[in-house]
């Protein structure tokens, strides 16, 4: 199952249109390919690049930088790579320097069209000193993007066994024709052949000034096969020549004695190009060498027999649709024109051959296997480390359900802590994959960028180690604190791992951190007082956090291109039911949280004014050592009854948990915790959840849960009389459970998550090698944008 892509910006690179290219195949074959591709029902948006190579590369950059960011493009198509060889030579050497180059594009994907390598195929005629290392570096560049379009199976053996390109990046599109080629029923060509001073049944040839396409051998060919037919024909040649040029042909066919038996036209508009095709006897193309050779695919689709070279791609579109010769020897070419022209039936069976033979060169076709391409180079794989659920074992976190939506632009590996055996199923033709974190040091450079989930709770201990190479491979951190301290214990310190700790506190503070360390390790200065986050997040392309308050310290630090993401609500239960007796009030904590001890106080005096149904369950993989501690204060106060501490739950306890729960407290700053995903959960299952009032909470309204006073205040006076309005108050409960159940369906969506996590995607995409920071804006004064380099 093939997930196609939504939308890409693409860009077309125009160069083409303003050199004489735009007369030629090359402009031709660029105007019907971004035309179809246009025709293509996609949601895609295209854009035309025109580049100004006459102010050197530096401004060239700047140009392209500019465009590239204002329009978001996705996918740049470079339509003819060789541009500059477009050019006239005194703009050629003047222009030489000016070219594009790979690193410019940041992430934006590449693609080129890939005419010939006839250069160096022909290297005596075409290379000199000068030259040489110009066009080399244009097959450096077209080495380097992302896909290569070949546009025959030719171009693409004699690039990978000339240049070295990598065959797999190189897709054969061919090409095709426009629809005005075509056979024109009873047409006279007395009209076109007046307007063109041909005055008997002719050959028709295309040309230009370029010796390969062998005009001179024709002529000398035509003018003797002429002989031997009695004069009786004339040769037509299409060709936008110079009044010399011109000159010079004629004066060839009148040293052989063929005078007047030469038509030079000069530039041919279409409309009258289709009528000399379907007027020809012949169409004759003996080239020396073509990467596709337009012209005999458009001869064959009027229906013109044809003769061409046994070379190249010619013989590759010609299947045996026509009649091949030497393009090295005038005498074979001479006895062709003779033998066709002698031989009427020949003549008709190559016309009926050669319009099936076109058949297959459609627009349509290529603009679909071009899209195809984009899609296949523009689906970016990215590595994902993320953590398990914070307290339901064997279950993967939130994360992993927001990076299913991801799949429509990207290709994903999952690298987790354990690979669960029971975990959800992914078709086997899903682009996520999920594998052991081991794994990625293997994979590492095939990732176009990287995610990383991140907080204090153990269960992100196994990523942290993978940020040391934050440098080498950034990409976007999902933080669930803002100081990381914790976290930086656990993977040093208590790994016995003082340099590590070190390298940490280096990121943090510089010359400052021996220092540091010092008073830490001798305990004159608490990890509290001692904020760690630049090791995790200095290097990263986008950082995420989950509310504006930890957005705003971020940002008071000197952070840039940080997104505010609503954490996924994604709810336990779709309904909830009674417990029936009982009163269940819940409180989810981790390893390194647990509850506050005034809640049981509050719990006590609930049972003291008559609340005898009371149930409070503490959830998580609590730590040990608290738990006794707090154990110890439940059996003081003898609520040995109302308290259980759960532990882990299985899915299905869990589920049955949350669907009974009447109230949840959570009475931690979530800045300091990594309890936001159960606290969000709680809300997105209907349950009146309480929280210390903490600027944390500033955009969730206040309708949506209970805010008691900030925990340096009476606490416990605040609580219990709050849990006592909601114990006699069902008609309160469900309000608050319907107006938080609504607000999380709109505003805290798996998709809206998504949405944000891809927004980090795409500015990470912009971004190139600047860490943090996209690009510096300054306004022109015309108002434009400009970057600042």
């Amino acid at each position: 199952m093939v997930v196609r892509i939504s939308s890409m910006n693409i860009a077309f690179d125009m160069f083409f249109a303003k050199t004489e290219a735009m007369k030629r195949g090359i402009g031709r074959y660029s105007q019907n390919l971004i035309e179809h591709i246009l025709k293509q029902e996609t949601s895609h948006s295209y854009f035309y690049f025109y580049p100004d190579v006459s102010n050197g590369a530096e401004h060239l950059k700047d140009q392209l930088q500019q465009f590239l960011y204002r329009n978001r493009i996705d996918l740049y198509h470079m339509m003819s790579p060789f541009n500059l060889f477009h050019l006239p030579a005194h703009q050629f050497q003047a222009y030489s320097d000016s070219m594009l180059n790979k690193a410019w594009f940041g992430y934006t994907r590449v693609a080129a069209t890939l005419y010939d390598v006839i250069p160096l195929v022909l290297e005596k005629q075409y290379m000199n000193d000068f030259v040489r290392p110009i066009y080399m570096k244009v097959i450096d560049m077209i080495r380097s993007c992302d896909i290569i379009y070949a546009i025959s199976e030719t171009t693409k053996q004699d690039a990978v066994r000339l240049t070295g390109m990598d065959p797999t990046k190189i897709s054969v599109i061919m090409g095709g024709y426009d629809p005005k080629f075509k056979q024109l029923p009873n047409f006279n060509a007395q009209d076109v052949k007046f307007r063109y001073g041909v005055t008997k049944p002719y050959v028709l040839s295309t040309g230009g000034d370029d010796p390969r396409k062998n005009l001179a051998r024709l002529i000398d060919a035509f003018i003797a096969a002429n002989r031997v037919l009695t004069n009786r024909y004339q040769i037509v040649i299409v060709y936008n020549s110079t009044a010399d040029e011109k000159r010079n042909m004629l004066d060839q066919a009148a040293r052989l004695g063929g005078e007047g038996s030469v038509v030079v036209t000069g530039y041919v508009p279409d409309v009258d190009l289709v009528g000399l095709y379907n007027g020809a006897e012949l169409f004759a193309f003996p080239s020396l060498y073509e990467g596709f050779g337009l012209p005999i695919v458009e001869a064959m689709a009027c229906g013109t027999p044809v003769l061409t070279s046994n070379n190249s791609s010619l013989v590759e579109i010609s299947g045996e649709s026509t009649y091949l010769v030497n393009p090295d020897d005038t005498s074979s070419i001479t006895d062709g024109i003779v033998q066709l022209l002698t031989n009427p039936q020949r003549l008709s069976e190559l016309s009926k051959k050669g319009m099936k033979q076109s058949e297959q060169y459609n627009w349509k076709l290529v603009a679909e296997k071009v899209m195809d391409g984009y899609e296949a180079v523009f689906r970016r794989k990215i590595a994902v480390f993320s953590a398990m659920h914070p307290f339901l074992p064997h279950t993967y976190g939130d994360l992993h359900e927001a990076i299913l939506i991801l799949t429509d632009r990207c290709e994903i590996d999952v690298y987790v802590e354990e690979v669960l055996e029971d975990g959800p199923v992914i078709d086997k033709d899903s682009p996520i994959v999920i594998h052991p974190h081991q794994e990625f040091e293997s994979r590492k450079d095939q990732y176009d960028y990287i995610i990383y989930e991140i907080g204090n709770d153990d269960r992100f201990l196994f990523i942290a180690p993978y940020m040391t190479n934050m440098e080498k491979y950034p990409g976007i951190v999902i933080t669930h604190g803002i100081d990381l301290h914790a976290l930086t214990l656990n993977w040093t310190i208590e790994q016995n791992s003082i340099y590590s700790y070190y390298k940490v506190l280096e990121k943090e503070y510089g010359v400052g951190a021996h220092a540091k360390l010092d008073e830490l390790l001798g305990g004159t200065t608490l990890p509290k007082q001692a904020p760690l986050n630049r090791y995790y997040l200095a290097d990263a392309k986008a950082i995420l956090v989950y509310h504006e308050h930890a957005a705003k310290q971020l940002a008071e630090q000197g952070y840039r291109n940080i997104i505010v993401a609503p954490a996924p609500g994604i709810p336990a239960v779709s309904r909830r039911s009674s417990s029936g007796s009982k009163f269940v009030i819940s409180t989810f904590v981790t390893k390194d949280t647990i509850c506050d001890p005034v809640a049981l106080h509050v719990i006590k005096e609930m049972l003291d004014q008559g609340c005898h149904n009371i149930t409070y369950k503490i959830v998580g993989p609590f730590d040990s050592k608290r738990a006794t501690e707090l154990q110890s204060l439940v059996f003081k106060l003898g609520l040995e009854k109302q308290i259980e501490f759960t532990g882990p739950l299985s899915l299905s306890r869990y589920k049955r948990l949350m669907r009974r729960t009447d109230v949840a407290l959570f009475l931690r700053d979530p800045a300091e915790g990594e309890l936001i995903s159960a606290l969000i959960a709680t809300m997105a299952s209907g349950i009146p959840t309480i929280v210390f009032d903490d600027a944390s909470f500033n955009e969730l309204p206040n309708e949506l849960l209970i805010k008691l006073p900030p925990v340096d205040q009476d606490a416990e006076t605040a609580l219990l009389q709050v849990m006592l309005q909601l114990y006699h108050s069902k008609e309160e409960r469900d309000a608050i459970s319907a107006k938080a159940k609504k607000y999380m369906e709109d505003q805290h969506s798996t998709q809206n998550f998504a949405d944000m996590l891809q927004e980090a995607v795409d500015r990470s995409t912009m971004a190139g090698d600047m860490p943090t920071v996209l690009w510096q804006i300054h306004q022109s004064p015309d108002g434009v944008p400009r970057i600042r380099s």
